[in-house]
């Protein structure tokens, strides 16, 4: 699990930070809400922990 503040680059080539985990009440990861600031209009996308293989952290 990553933590919040974590930052990484998909394979794309976009720069994304973890601004909040989502947990269900038994503490299992659900999604990662993360931000692209590559652009001025900024990009927010839900990262699963399957999506989360393969990506590059910085």
């Amino acid at each position: 699990m990553y933590p919040t503040g974590a930052k990484f680059k998909t394979k794309d080539g976009k720069k994304w930070e973890i601004v909040r985990v989502i947990k269900n009440e038994s503490g299992k990861l659900i999604f990662y809400t993360c931000i692209c600031r590559d652009k001025p209009i900024h990009e927010f996308k839900d990262f699963t922990e399957s999506k989360m293989k393969g990506v590059e952290l910085i």
